[in-house]
């Protein structure tokens, strides 16, 4: 069954009913799921009636596609953001998940531009950015279980704008494919991926610490598809980040260009001073995130 949301009684019920939690609960926000699948009327008048109960409060969709015509300022504050989580899916993961689709830096490059320059700016900051739900298969699964990968994919999602989420357990290894993505919490540290979870909560406090990783502009550096590695630099007004990372199974030497090379960085994951004359060597499915310190 399908709601007739054109129609006067059921407009007016489910209108009520928004206003009901807000008024009687004082909750903060809607998350609005298959929003998609609404008429944009409707949601017109969910904004205006919900935001006249109160001014501040979040309205989140669950939109699987472009999102475009319905962040204009008149519908939602933000959507999930599966038009990031793909291309993140299809360059670390081996799922198949798209009938053996992936893409490579250079894809994934212009799949992130393509997001940056569609979405309003003052959006992509409120975006609800995941690498896997309860709709999805797990990250882990996703990369088919290799945890340097994932390690990967949580540094991206944590060095983008937007409002990172990570699907509870997907921080200490659990597994799961499509409807399996929804077994029990596993709680004993003996059985949990304690690299993973110390791996997420230094990137989560590296994004509190530094404002460059929420910044909006991306500045890609060096995209290079052959040897498969991606640079790009998140600035803020005091800080300018050199994000790294090596897609390859083996070591890779980048030659970095001009503007990077002579120079003095702190590598904010490790803490330790890395100089840089004319190359860097990136381990094995490795990555840096290098705070630009001084020209030597």
């Amino acid at each position: 069954p399908k709601w007739n949301t054109a129609h006067p009684l059921v407009r007016e019920y489910l209108l009520n009913a928004a206003k009901y939690w807000i008024e009687e609960y004082d909750i903060d926000g809607w998350r609005l799921d298959v929003s998609n699948e609404v008429s944009h009327d409707f949601w017109r008048e969910f904004r205006k009636t919900v935001r006249k109960v109160k001014p501040d409060l979040f309205i989140l969709g669950e939109n699987w596609d472009n999102s475009t015509p319905w962040l204009q300022g008149d519908q939602f504050d933000a959507v999930m953001n599966y038009e990031l989580v793909y291309p993140i899916w299809l360059l670390l993961g081996e799922d198949k998940i798209f009938k053996g689709q992936s893409c490579n830096v250079v894809e994934f490059k212009e799949a992130v531009n393509t997001l940056l320059v569609t979405y309003p700016k003052y959006m992509i900051q409120n975006m609800f950015n995941l690498l896997d739900s309860h709709d999805t298969s797990r990250i882990l699964t996703i990369c088919k279980g290799d945890i340097r990968r994932v390690l990967q994919a949580y540094v991206i999602q944590m060095t983008l704008a937007g409002s990172p989420s990570i699907y509870y357990g997907s921080e200490i290894g659990l597994e799961g494919k499509d409807e399996d993505n929804r077994r029990c919490m596993i709680w004993e540290p003996e059985k949990q991926k304690l690299q993973l979870k110390e791996h997420v909560k230094k990137l989560i406090q590296l994004r509190k610490d530094y404002a460059a990783c929420k910044a909006v502009d991306i500045q890609w550096m060096d995209v290079n598809e052959k040897d498969n590695y991606l640079i790009y630099r998140k600035q803020s007004e005091e800080q300018s980040i050199l994000i790294v990372l090596n897609l390859n199974q083996d070591l890779v030497e980048i030659h970095m260009q001009e503007g990077l090379k002579h120079k003095e960085y702190t590598d904010l994951y490790t803490d330790q001073i890395i100089t840089v004359r004319e190359t860097l060597k990136v381990p094995e499915r490795g990555f840096y995130l290098l705070l630009e310190n001084k020209i030597l």
